[in-house]
Parts: C-alpha cells; structure tokens; sequence
C-alpha cells in the first residue's frame, strides 16, 4: 500500500508541477523561488499581450471616430471602455500577481475536496475543485487525477494551486468504516 501512496505522490508532483523543494516552502507557508519565477514569466506574457492590444484599442477607436466625425461622443465612449478594460486586465494579471510575489506566502487549506464540472464558453466543460470554502478552477489532466470527496491539502495562492498533499493515509475513514456524516 505504501508503494501506491508513493506512486499517487509522485503523480501529483508531476501533474501540478511542484517538486520537494517547491512542496517544502509551501509547506512552511512560502513560495519557492521557482514559484515566484513561474508568476514572473506569466506577467510578462501578458505585459506583451496588453502592450500588443493598445495600438489595436487606439486603432479602433480611430475608426469609430473616422466613422462618425460628427458624433466624437461615440470614439470618446469607445475610448474609454478600451481604456477600462486595459486597466482591469492590468490589475488583473501583472498588479495582483505582483502583489503574490512580494507577499511570498502560501496558504493552506485541507479536507474533502468536491469536484465539479460547469459549463464555459463555447460549449467546452470547465473543471473546478472546491475544498472547504474555497474554488479553484483547473486544468482536465488535474481534475481526472484527483478523487472526489478524498482527503486533500492544497497549498494555494489567491487562484493558483502550487502543491497538493493526498491526505488518504491519514483519514480513519477510508477503510471502509463509516463517515460520521453517512447515514446507514
């Protein structure tokens, strides 16, 4: 039994991509620098995305205004809800995960994790967890890989989960004896 614990562990490592050294700052409520780096190079991808999308924002609301010069009103509107929306995924996605890194912590929550899977756009199924009072979505590969209603410890960022702990082993439960909750 010991060896199939292992082999789940190692599962786990691999498909949310954590090692021991990443799993042991988590465990001590840090992030490792390898997870600060990870953030880092999100940030920068999607600093690349919004400095590539301004001149197209700028561009649109040049057409709007082109296209309707006695009503400037409309490209000003435009304009302005380009400019919102810029702000919002600025904050988004390279000021809040700022804020991550320079916190440097972890948190950590545990219990029975509850699987379930919502619709999203185009019809394609999204993949949430919910532990405690908590919801993360991931990934297809990380949901399938995961128990429903097992014992789990997540190591967590405001929506990232950077390590996870089966707890099987230590659940009284899980030989078959009943849940305290279960009704017989």
């Amino acid at each position: 039994m010991a060896e199939k614990t292992k082999k789940y562990a190692e599962q786990l490592m691999e498909t949310f991509d954590f090692d021991e050294v990443d799993l042991e700052s988590n465990s001590k409520g840090l992030m490792s620098n390898r997870q600060k780096l990870i953030i880092r190079e999100d940030i920068y991808a999607w600093k690349v995305l919004l400095l590539a999308t301004v001149p197209f924002m700028l561009f649109v609301t040049l057409i709007i205004f082109i296209s309707y010069p006695n009503s400037p009103l409309y490209a000003l509107v435009g304009g302005m809800a380009s400019g919102a929306i810029l702000l919002w995924l600025y904050i988004e996605n390279i000021v809040r995960p700022l804020n991550t890194i320079r916190r440097g912590s972890v948190e950590t929550v545990e219990g029975r994790i509850n699987q379930q899977i919502k619709g999203q756009r185009a019809n394609l199924p999204g993949y949430w967890i919910e532990i405690d009072s908590l919801r993360f979505k991931i990934n297809q590969k990380r949901f399938l890989l995961l128990k429903n209603h097992d014992p789990y410890r997540f190591y967590h960022t405001r929506k990232r989960v950077w390590s996870v702990i089966a707890l099987r082993e230590e659940s009284p439960f899980l030989d078959g004896s009943s849940h305290p909750h279960q009704t017989h």
